[in-house]
């Protein structure tokens, strides 16, 4: 598959470990998992700013800031991407 796909043509499990991904470089700890929270893990604007851009860099979704605050976890980040791409959100 594509790297550049769009993520409505990845599964979940593609699409999550993507959003893991991003999540651990943006907030620079590589030991974070699904279920971390943005707050707890020390995230802030310029966090949640790199999130979003990485998330329209490599799946294609235009995610808005907001999102990140509202989805502080990887888990409930890779839902709302994958909502935006299904055109669900």
């Amino acid at each position: 598959m594509n790297e550049k796909a769009p993520t409505v043509e990845r599964t979940h499990t593609e699409t999550a470990a993507v959003i893991l991904r991003l999540y651990r470089a943006a907030l620079d700890n590589d030991t974070l998992t699904a279920d971390s929270d943005f707050f707890e893990s020390d995230g802030d604007s310029m966090a949640a700013f790199e999130l979003t851009v990485g998330v329209h860099r490599e799946l294609g979704v235009e995610l808005p800031l907001g999102a990140v605050f509202t989805n502080p976890s990887p888990d409930l980040l890779t839902d709302a991407v994958l909502a935006i791409a299904a055109g669900r959100a």
